[in-house]
Protein backbone atom coordinates (compact mmCIF):
# COMPACT_ATOMS: atom_id res chain seq x y z
CA UNK A 1 0.00 0.00 0.00
CA UNK A 2 1.44 3.33 -1.09
CA UNK A 3 1.00 6.36 1.15
CA UNK A 4 0.59 9.87 -0.19
CA UNK A 5 2.13 12.94 1.39
CA UNK A 6 -0.40 15.73 1.77
CA UNK A 7 0.57 19.40 1.67
CA UNK A 8 -1.64 21.41 4.01
CA UNK A 9 -2.15 24.83 2.45
CA UNK A 10 -2.99 26.31 5.88
CA UNK A 11 0.61 25.57 6.94
CA UNK A 12 1.72 28.20 4.43
CA UNK A 13 -0.31 31.01 5.96
CA UNK A 14 1.93 33.72 7.37
CA UNK A 15 1.17 34.57 10.96
CA UNK A 16 1.83 38.11 12.08
CA UNK A 17 1.36 39.64 15.49
CA UNK A 18 -1.84 41.59 15.84
CA UNK A 19 -1.81 45.06 17.44
CA UNK A 20 -2.91 43.40 20.67
CA UNK A 21 0.17 41.53 21.89
CA UNK A 22 -1.99 38.81 23.46
CA UNK A 23 -3.55 37.80 20.14
CA UNK A 24 -2.14 36.51 16.90
CA UNK A 25 -4.01 37.05 13.65
CA UNK A 26 -3.46 35.16 10.44
CA UNK A 27 -2.78 37.72 7.74
CA UNK A 28 -1.24 37.25 4.37
CA UNK A 29 -0.90 38.59 0.92
CA UNK A 30 -3.40 36.73 -1.25
CA UNK A 31 -0.64 35.21 -3.35
CA UNK A 32 1.59 34.00 -0.49
CA UNK A 33 0.01 30.54 -0.25
CA UNK A 34 0.32 30.03 -4.02
CA UNK A 35 3.93 31.20 -4.09
CA UNK A 36 4.94 29.09 -1.09
CA UNK A 37 3.45 25.90 -2.50
CA UNK A 38 4.23 26.30 -6.20
CA UNK A 39 6.87 29.03 -6.44
CA UNK A 40 4.76 30.68 -9.13
CA UNK A 41 1.28 32.04 -9.77
CA UNK A 42 -1.31 31.21 -12.41
CA UNK A 43 -0.85 33.34 -15.53
CA UNK A 44 -4.40 34.41 -16.34
CA UNK A 45 -3.15 36.32 -19.38
CA UNK A 46 -2.66 32.86 -20.87
CA UNK A 47 -5.96 31.59 -22.33
CA UNK A 48 -5.16 28.04 -21.16
CA UNK A 49 -5.08 29.22 -17.55
CA UNK A 50 -8.27 31.19 -18.10
CA UNK A 51 -9.96 27.98 -19.29
CA UNK A 52 -8.78 26.17 -16.17
CA UNK A 53 -10.17 28.99 -14.00
CA UNK A 54 -13.51 28.65 -15.77
CA UNK A 55 -13.47 24.91 -15.10
CA UNK A 56 -13.19 25.51 -11.34
CA UNK A 57 -15.24 28.72 -11.04
CA UNK A 58 -18.59 26.91 -10.87
CA UNK A 59 -17.47 24.01 -8.69
CA UNK A 60 -18.34 23.85 -5.02
CA UNK A 61 -15.75 24.09 -2.28
CA UNK A 62 -16.23 20.39 -1.52
CA UNK A 63 -15.64 19.42 -5.17
CA UNK A 64 -12.50 21.56 -5.34
CA UNK A 65 -11.31 20.25 -1.99
CA UNK A 66 -11.79 16.66 -3.16
CA UNK A 67 -9.85 17.35 -6.38
CA UNK A 68 -7.00 19.10 -4.54
CA UNK A 69 -6.77 16.28 -1.99
CA UNK A 70 -6.55 13.75 -4.82
CA UNK A 71 -3.57 15.78 -6.09
CA UNK A 72 -1.94 15.93 -2.64
CA UNK A 73 -2.99 19.37 -1.35
CA UNK A 74 -5.44 20.01 1.50
CA UNK A 75 -7.00 23.45 0.89
CA UNK A 76 -9.08 23.54 4.05
CA UNK A 77 -8.36 25.65 7.14
CA UNK A 78 -10.85 24.25 9.61
CA UNK A 79 -14.29 24.49 8.03
CA UNK A 80 -13.25 27.04 5.40
CA UNK A 81 -10.92 26.92 2.41
CA UNK A 82 -7.74 28.98 2.41
CA UNK A 83 -7.58 32.17 0.40
CA UNK A 84 -7.05 31.51 -3.33
CA UNK A 85 -8.21 27.88 -3.07
CA UNK A 86 -9.43 27.96 -6.68
CA UNK A 87 -6.01 29.19 -7.80
CA UNK A 88 -4.45 26.22 -6.03
CA UNK A 89 -6.78 23.93 -8.00
CA UNK A 90 -5.85 25.73 -11.24
CA UNK A 91 -2.14 25.25 -10.55
CA UNK A 92 -2.64 21.56 -9.73
CA UNK A 93 -4.65 21.03 -12.92
CA UNK A 94 -2.02 22.90 -14.96
CA UNK A 95 0.62 20.51 -13.61
CA UNK A 96 -1.64 17.50 -14.22
CA UNK A 97 -2.22 18.38 -17.90
CA UNK A 98 1.39 19.41 -18.56
CA UNK A 99 0.82 23.17 -18.81
CA UNK A 100 3.32 23.62 -15.96
CA UNK A 101 6.23 21.45 -14.93
CA UNK A 102 7.50 20.95 -11.43
CA UNK A 103 11.20 21.71 -11.05
CA UNK A 104 13.16 18.88 -9.50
Amino acid sequence: MQTQNIIKAKDYLIEENNKNENECAVEMDDDDVILHIFGDQPDYNNPDFEKLWSEFSNKSVSEISEYCLSQGVDIMNGDNPVVKFRDIAVMLKAIEIGLLELKQ
